[in-house]
């Protein structure tokens, strides 16, 4: 008898009224609602869609946003994340692990890959000098396949080299050696020689 309901988008204090950008009102509403964060109003008479894993939106919004390269989140998103070091993100995706031979810190797109003479494991937000009697090449991973090649017999490598050196004539050294000895007194020792 006499009672109207407001349409879609609408809000009734003496007559009809229409919600701002950013706000919504399902039909018969008394007022208009703010969206939330982590939601967007496309329209004002439509309810809240929400922001997807990689998207974000504050509170009012009318659209989700992408993250920026570096950045992410989860569904429903205020805000985007910096990228946790030793990781990698590239919006929608969540933080992907850099590989073995490979770094990041935070807030990074790409990983980087090592350096000679320097190696990592998954994950590494920094590469780890190569160890005494080792060589690391480019992008030289953790240990096993890929990782620090150890010295053989009558070569050596000092901390961080990229390759082995042979032992000059006069010394020697054992496998994985990091330095070269002098040959005994009466011994001679050619280059590269191993003990005997």
């Amino acid at each position: 008898s006499g009672a109207a309901f407001c349409t879609q988008g609408s809000y009734a204090i003496s007559g009809a009224a229409f919600c701002t950008q950013g706000s919504y009102a399902i039909s018969g509403a008394a007022f208009c609602t703010r969206c939330q964060a982590g939601s967007a109003c496309v329209t004002t008479a439509s309810l809240p869609v929400a922001c997807g894993t990689g998207t974000f939106a504050p509170a009012g919004s009318t659209r989700c946003q992408t993250c920026v390269l570096g950045s992410w989140s989860f569904a429903n998103a205020s805000a985007c994340t910096r990228c946790p070091p030793g990781r990698f993100c590239v919006p929608p995706q969540l933080p992907q692990p850099c590989a073995a031979g490979s770094f990041a810190t935070s807030n990074a797109s790409v990983c980087t890959v090592c350096p000679a003479g320097t190696f990592s494991t998954n994950s590494s937000s920094a590469c780890s000098q190569c160890p005494r009697g080792a060589s690391c090449a480019v992008g030289c991973s953790g240990f096993g396949a890929g990782g620090p090649l150890f010295c053989s017999s009558g070569w050596y490598a000092a901390g961080g080299a990229s390759v082995c050196s042979v032992c000059p004539t006069g010394t020697y050294s054992t496998a994985n050696a990091s330095a070269c000895t002098s040959c005994p007194q009466g011994v001679l020792c050619l280059a590269g020689s191993a003990p005997s």
